[in-house]
């Protein structure tokens, strides 16, 4: 009679069939690594066998992040150095905006539809447990794995099925034990509802995380719509989902239409839909009783996305960060992202400032009027004044 047990921390015991052995027989161990930080962390599993003990050495490599664990699941192997560099480098850039997540819901949604899983062929069945393991970490029980192939069966697109897993209350909570363990290294800045709503409309209609000149862009244009009051971001929401559905980009993917409606309710709702809700869009467009254009203002309509406008709304006006030479007053900016000293001839130019920094650096450049002048001297320092009215001293600075 056998006797397994696991030290404790980095190793779970998910399963063994080690109890009575006849002599020269063998037994499976399935041990779960749960790691709650990076680097090599060890452990130990300990069979005994009445008097007789063997122990043997555990050890793993956590990460804090989902690149490696993406490739395995999906793709079914271990990620080449260049992909892994990417992805990791796509994170990092994401959690720079405060969210870090999008990297996750687009690398895999980019790896489901690469040709290269394409190519694996999964059976519907085999599509369903693959969702399982990569947004679930675990096998699919028999009633869940039954519901999501009953599901594509009768007509709902594999897109929308891989939006539920993507934003379901499981992998959510997933997603945000792991922000937990990266912010103890990493301090994202704040998230707020106008970057969200960007990113769902690059997630959403283009299928990718958005580059940095074009989600400033779009960003800028909610921000700016947010200190106009909340007319002007209800229009602006709107009128982002329209170019985004009629950009060239958009267009070139050729989408059908239920991958369309399966589009609309990952941008609009950050959900898949219900089999029959996901019909009728469907049978409407495919019957040419609505356009494209009518049902993404039908998702434009509803009261998930008019609740989640009124998110954006409630974030109110973002005043920009103000940088004051020390006894001079800063004049606050006519101008989106941009605050002018005293002088009238320096604005921002560029900043890192977020909540909560012990320091951040800000340029200051000359004021767009075509006046020369020459650097000022700020020899006394540097008071930054955060968008969230605290202050806080730097270093002496020359500029």
């Amino acid at each position: 009679t056998l006797d397994v047990e696991i030290a404790p921390r980095y190793f779970v015991l998910s399963s063994h069939d080690c109890t009575t052995l006849a002599a020269n027989s063998s037994c499976t161990v399935r041990l779960k690594f749960a790691p709650d930080g990076g680097g090599v962390l060890g452990g130990g599993l300990q069979i005994s066998a009445g008097a007789e003990i063997v122990n043997i050495p555990l050890s793993g490599v956590g990460e804090l992040n989902l690149v490696t664990h993406f490739y395995r699941s999906i793709l079914g192997r271990e990620p080449d150095a260049q992909g892994k560099a990417h992805w990791t480098s796509e994170a990092d850039r994401m959690g720079g905006t405060g969210a870090r997540d999008e990297a996750w819901y687009a690398m895999a949604a980019a790896f489901f539809s690469s040709q290269e899983y394409v190519g694996l062929n999964r059976v519907t069945s085999a599509y369903v447990t693959d969702l399982y393991r990569t947004f679930y970490d675990r096998e699919p029980d028999s009633g869940g794995l039954a519901f999501w192939t009953n599901q594509i069966a009768s007509g709902m697109p594999r897109d929308v099925v891989l939006t539920a897993f993507m934003f379901s209350a499981e992998f959510g909570q997933a997603v945000t034990n792991l922000q937990a363990l990266v912010s103890a290294t990493v301090a994202d800045p704040p998230r707020r509802a106008e970057v969200d709503m960007t990113m769902d409309f690059y997630r959403g209609m283009l299928g990718r995380l958005p580059d940095s000149a074009g989600f400033d862009y779009w960003l800028q244009r909610f921000r700016t719509a947010q200190c106009l009051g909340p007319e002007a971001v209800r229009a602006q929401a709107r009128e982002i989902a329209h170019l985004f559905l009629e950009s060239a980009e958009y267009v070139g993917r050729g989408r059908s239409n239920p991958l369309v409606v399966g589009d609309d309710y990952n941008a609009f709702m950050r959900r898949g839909g219900d089999l029959e809700g996901v019909q009728y869009w469907i049978n409407a467009l495919s019957s040419l009783s609505l356009s494209r254009a009518q049902v993404l203002d039908a998702f434009a309509d509803s009261p998930e996305f008019t609740g989640r406008v009124n998110r954006v709304i409630a974030e109110g006006c973002l005043a920009p960060v103000e940088v004051d030479p020390v006894g001079l007053t800063a004049t606050p900016s006519p101008l989106p992202g941009m605050a002018y000293v005293s002088d009238g001839h320096h604005r921002v130019a560029a900043h890192a400032c977020t909540p909560g920094n012990a320091g951040c650096n800000a340029v200051l450049g000359q004021f767009p009027n075509g006046i020369a002048r020459a650097p000022v001297d700020f020899s006394s320092g540097i008071k930054i004044l955060s968008r969230y009215g605290s202050t806080v001293l730097y270093l002496p600075g020359r500029y």
